[in-house]
């Protein structure tokens, strides 16, 4: 501050008012996880999808405890309705839904890495687990090179998260969703 409370402020060669450099300052826009992808498909579309998923992938990988699906967070309803897509020739819907999912699933199951005390596995954890198991049944059911690579290091690193969840050991949980849950996902 140059003049004792002024509001110049010395720059280099010139002087400027603080007041109006705030006044002509914008704030920037925050940009969010999903700013640089095309929408999703319409409810409708998402709502048949999950329903699909649920007659065809049920049968297939049996994790999901039905009778709490509603509870269940939207990444999870994200992978379903992907891989629903694989079976009901929407490609370009899954690939929108399948890149949501993607991005809200991974980071949390990559941070499921070992550390000195094994949790015992909460609701999010499982939810993200059971998501990223379907994403890779979605990697495997597009069958090209790249997806099946991308599938086995999710599998990788899936088996990790579970390992750390200890989802192969007996572990004593008092709610019965979640121990089921982690009987069926393991």
């Amino acid at each position: 501050d140059l003049g004792g409370g002024s509001g110049v402020t010395a720059f280099g060669a010139g002087t400027y008012h603080i007041g109006a450099v705030a006044a002509t300052a914008a704030v920037p826009r925050v940009f969010t996880l999903f700013d640089d992808l095309p929408p999703l498909p319409s409810t409708d579309i998402q709502n048949m999808l999950l329903r699909e998923s649920l007659q065809e992938t049920q049968t297939a990988l049996p994790i999901l405890h039905r009778p709490s699906l509603a509870l269940h967070a939207p990444h999870l309803s994200l992978a379903l309705e992907a891989v629903a897509s694989r079976f009901s020739g929407m490609a370009e819907e899954g690939r929108r839904i399948f890149e949501r999912a993607r991005r809200m699933v991974v980071p949390i199951v990559s941070g499921c890495a070992p550390d000195d005390e094994p949790s015992a596995g909460g609701s999010r954890e499982l939810q993200s687990l059971q998501a990223l198991a379907y994403l890779i049944f979605y990697c495997l059911l597009d069958g090209s090179q790249v997806m099946l690579a991308v599938g086995q290091r999710w599998l990788a690193m899936s088996i990790a998260c579970a390992r750390q969840l200890r989802l192969n050991r007996a572990v004593e949980v008092s709610d019965p969703i979640i121990r089921q849950s982690r009987i069926r996902l393991w």
